[in-house]
């Protein structure tokens, strides 16, 4: 909450008064804010109301203030570590949108409205993950000047963080499989999970040794620390469209032997070890599921091998 004085004998009160449904870090915090982002289901939009208000302190009479509310990606130098949702160098950063809740159309970066107008943002969040920094000022009337956080100019700049994202973990060590990933530059971190995709994989992981004499199950990608879209610049020539919510698995063609060496690549629909170790998993289940790929699309008699494990 923020706090404004009248230059007279009167004061203001101005603040959010409607945080985001599902919570968020409390309010004077960095993250106020906690997201999932959109599309980690086909067609699902990730969004969120913020409401604003100015009052009198005294008489708690409501008073018109205009509000502006303004989206940027976080300066990297201020990010630990120095990059978004796992994404590196992979500017310019997804933010989102905001738009006024009684207006229509996409929205943008930048929204503005009056208190007295019942002005409330709807807050989209982009498809990747990260922090991203929302920047509200609030003016008040002539003659007031806000207590609690004044830009200098008398009215109230609250400067805040959207954390956009899932909470997945890492990929732990495992003797059955070892990880081998292509694209360590732009994503450093891409074996992130849930703990059930994780549980089930070191399962498969042990049954897919047993059934091939000792080989080792070779990973590739699975999700971005945060979760949310890996090539959300849509520039890969077989981008991920999914990998999104820590529950789609890459195997590579190739498994290894104990010593870790690369064996001869075996394709999807003839690795029948593979198949058998993931139907057993599944007892009977639709998950977890195989589905063989090409070009990032299913494809039956692709050689590449997708794991759907949720």
């Amino acid at each position: 909450m923020a706090w404004l004085g009248r230059r007279t004998q009167k004061s203001l009160g101005i603040g959010l008064l409607a945080l985001f449904a599902w919570g968020g870090a409390a309010w004077g915090q960095a993250v106020i804010i906690a997201i999932p982002p959109s599309n980690l289901n086909p067609g699902e939009k990730s969004e969120g109301f913020l409401g604003f208000g100015c009052y009198d302190i005294h008489t708690l009479l409501l008073i018109n203030c205009h509000v502006t509310v303004k989206l940027d990606s976080l300066d990297p130098a201020a990010m630990i570590p120095p990059f978004f949702g796992g994404h590196l160098g992979h500017a310019p950063q997804p933010v989102g949108t905001v738009r006024d809740s009684n207006g229509t159309g996409p929205g943008g970066d930048f929204v503005e409205g009056d208190t007295l107008k019942g002005f409330s943002v709807v807050y989209t969040a982009p498809e990747g993950s990260g922090q991203i920094q929302v920047t509200n000022r609030l003016v008040p009337p002539p003659s007031y000047i806000c207590l609690s956080e004044p830009d200098g100019t008398g009215a109230c700049k609250h400067v805040r963080r959207i954390n956009v994202g899932i909470q997945l973990s890492e990929l732990p060590p495992d003797p059955f499989y070892r990880v081998i990933r292509q694209d360590r530059v732009r994503h450093p971190n891409g074996t992130s999970a849930t703990s059930r995709t994780i549980m089930k994989l070191k399962t498969l992981a042990l049954l897919y040794h047993h059934l091939t004499d000792q080989k080792t199950l070779s990973i590739n990608d699975i999700s971005l620390p945060q979760g949310g879209l890996f090539d959300f610049r849509r520039d890969w020539s077989a981008p991920h469209k999914t990998h999104r919510r820590g529950a789609q698995v890459d195997i590579n063609r190739a498994p290894l032997d104990p010593n870790g060496n690369p064996l001869l690549p075996i394709d999807c629909a003839v690795d029948y070890e593979l198949q058998a170790a993931v139907l057993w998993l599944a007892n009977g289940t639709n998950r977890p599921r195989l589905v063989c790929e090409l070009n990032g699309e299913p494809d039956p008699d692709g050689p590449f091998k997708h794991i759907n494990f949720e």
